[in-house]
This record gives C-alpha cells, sequence and structure tokens, in this order.
C-alpha cells in the first residue's frame, strides 16, 4: 500500500514532471538574473531566503520546527553557495553539483537516523 493511496501512477510522474520543469526554470531565471547583473548574490540570497521563510510559515501551519537555529545556518550556507556559483560555474557542472549534494545529504541522513542502507542502494547512488 502506498503513502498517498488517492494519487495514481500517472499523477506521480505528471507531478514529478511539474517540479522538475520549475526547477529547471528557477535555475535558468537565477543564473540569467545573476549573469546579466540585474540582481546581486547578496540581494538575491536575501529575496530567496525571505521568500522561502514566508512559503514555509505557511506550509508548517505554526508548528515549530526543530532545532530552527541550526536549520536556519544550514538554509542561509546553501542559499549563499548557490547564488555565488550562480556567477562562476557553468550550468552543466552546477546541476551536476547540486545533484550529488542533494544525493549524499539525503543518504547521510538516512543512515544517521539508523537506516542500514543495502548493497543495491550504495551501488544505486554510485552510479548515479
Amino acid at each position: 500500500m502506498t503513502k498517498y493511496p488517492y494519487l495514481s501512477r500517472a499523477s506521480d510522474v505528471s507531478l514529478t514532471l511539474v517540479v522538475l520543469i520549475g526547477m529547471a526554470a528557477n535555475s535558468l531565471l537565477a543564473r540569467g538574473a545573476l549573469v546579466h547583473h540585474l540582481i546581486g548574490p547578496t540581494l538575491f540570497t536575501l529575496v530567496r531566503l525571505a521568500s522561502g521563510a514566508v512559503v514555509l510559515m505557511l506550509l508548517s501551519g505554526g508548528r515549530r520546527l526543530a532545532r530552527p537555529g541550526m536549520n536556519a545556518f544550514w538554509l542561509c550556507l546553501y542559499a549563499a553557495a548557490f547564488s555565488y556559483t550562480y556567477l562562476v560555474l557553468g550550468a552543466a557542472m552546477g546541476a551536476l553539483l547540486l545533484f550529488f549534494a542533494v544525493q549524499w545529504t539525503m543518504f547521510l541522513g538516512a543512515v544517521r537516523r539508523g537506516e542500514r542502507p543495502t548493497t543495491s542502494h550504495v551501488l544505486g547512488g554510485l552510479l548515479a
């Protein structure tokens, strides 16, 4: 039984495509604005963090988040790194580094929570 039985396989694929297209568009728009000096990396990071904080508050419904200080620190580090990276790396290398960082963050987080990766998990991660 799936976690969300009301979602069909087709809607899973559709929603995944919408998210991927949105992420790609966000990356292209951000890169375009930064490379053409329409906005500086510092202001861009502040706008991104402020809008993300508003969305997070709306999505959390007023619930208190665990370790907000550490979460905020890591989010700021991530956002600043990406804002400045847009200026010095090409899109392909940036996407590759982002993919690597996200994959290993999820992998290490799962191990830290006590999950034990199988051989196929490790091989899949290395292959990806």
